[in-house]
Formats: C-alpha cells, sequence, structure tokens
C-alpha cells in the first residue's frame, strides 16, 4: 500500500500580508520625536540657570548641551542592527 493515498490532508495556512494602520506609524514617529526636540528646547532654555548654579559664563557651560545631544544621538541608534546613520563595516 502506498503510505500517501491513506494520508489526510491538512489545509494549508496562508500567510496573509501584515497590514500596519499609517497613522498607527505617523504616530510612533511623531511622538518620540517631538519628545526629543522637547527636551532638547528645555535643555537649551534651563542652560542659562545651569551655568549661574556652577557659576560658570553660558559660553563654558555648553558642554552641557553638547553631551545632552551626543546621548541623544547616541540612545536613538539601535545597537543590535546599527546606527541610523547606517551599519559598520
Amino acid at each position: 500500500m502506498n503510505a500517501g493515498l491513506n494520508a489526510i490532508s491538512a489545509p494549508v495556512a496562508t500567510a496573509s500580508p501584515r497590514i500596519f494602520n499609517p497613522w498607527l506609524v505617523a504616530l510612533a514617529v511623531v511622538v518620540p520625536t517631538f519628545m526629543e526636540v522637547l527636551d532638547s528646547t528645555i535643555a537649551n532654555v534651563v542652560l542659562r540657570y545651569i551655568a549661574g548654579g556652577l557659576s560658570a559664563a553660558v559660553t563654558n557651560s555648553e558642554w552641557v548641551i553638547t553631551s545632552y545631544l551626543a546621548a541623544l544621538f547616541y540612545d536613538s541608534c539601535d545597537h543590535r542592527r546599527g546606527c541610523v546613520a547606517g551599519p559598520r563595516r
């Protein structure tokens, strides 16, 4: 006997394409971008008060903003797949 003739075949499940809601994708992009802009704006506004608290000139305390923006860029990198600027080779 042929085993293939007696076997009951199960229905094959077809993979349906994933459909993403474009509004959810836009929301997932816009909200974090807005939050980063808001964070850096707040840091720029309080720079004068940070400099006053440290008794330093505003020009000497600009390293705070520079390091903050560098940290934001580093945090926005996807460390598993590479940076947003491109993977390292």
